[in-house]
């Protein structure tokens, strides 16, 4: 079992009670360099704010990989360390989330994230 030291207990505890907690380093050694860079963009998303995967994509280095960003975004490791429910699809659309979408929408609501619930019964995040 890895150890984990204080300062990462310490932002866990802080995410799971949904209080403002900053991202940790994490040494992520068995991912491709493109996953690294899609993380620690990821990493970079303030509380409380959103970016698409499209920002993402264009941080890590391929501005057109927004699919591929979020394909190492599914599979983040390490999710409340690393924050991808930050990342929102085009146009304000939630989209996908390897963690469940419901997890996803508990997640930005703690952050107040402010979302709106659509005919559909979906969400879209609003930019106000």
């Amino acid at each position: 079992m890895a150890k984990v030291d204080a300062r990462t207990q310490k932002e866990v505890k802080k995410a799971l009670a949904g209080k403002r907690y900053t991202s940790v380093k994490t040494d992520l050694f068995f991912l491709t360099p493109f996953q690294s860079r899609v993380l620690e963009a990821t990493s970079s998303i303030p509380w409380g704010e959103v970016r698409t995967y499209g920002w993402v994509a264009r941080q890590a280095g391929s501005p057109r990989g927004f699919r591929a960003a979020g394909q190492a975004l599914n599979r983040n490791p390490v999710f409340l360390l690393i924050p991808c429910h930050r990342v929102i699809a085009s146009g304000n659309r939630l989209g996908g989330y390897g963690g469940e979408l419901d997890w996803k929408i508990r997640l930005l609501k703690a952050e107040k994230v402010r979302l709106l619930s659509r005919s559909d019964g979906s969400y879209k995040v609003s930019m106000l």
